[in-house]
């Protein structure tokens, strides 16, 4: 399993969100970190970027992932995920 690294945005916004949420994310980013096959169809890769978006729900998880580590850059709400061109590079 890779290392994962959560940046303060990303934390911050796990800690304002409801619990129930966050512990459907907190899953699903280790999920992914183990590279289950089953977050295959919820994840995308950004155009002109090393950053994957990770759908959960109506949430969004962005990630960069090198060899050893899975570091969270941000989660979002769907319908705020993508209002600020190029936050997500």
């Amino acid at each position: 399993m890779k290392k994962v690294i959560f940046e303060k945005a990303a934390n911050d916004a796990l800690w304002k969100m409801p619990r129930n949420y966050a512990r459907l994310i907190h899953k699903k980013i280790y999920q992914y970190a183990e590279g289950e096959g089953a977050q295959v169809n919820n994840t995308k890769r950004m155009k002109g970027s090393r950053t994957v978006r990770l759908r959960v729900g109506d949430w969004r998880v962005f990630i960069t992932e090198t060899q050893a580590t899975v570091e969270v850059t941000d989660i979002d709400i769907r319908g705020e995920a993508y209002k600020r061109k190029g936050k997500h590079k």
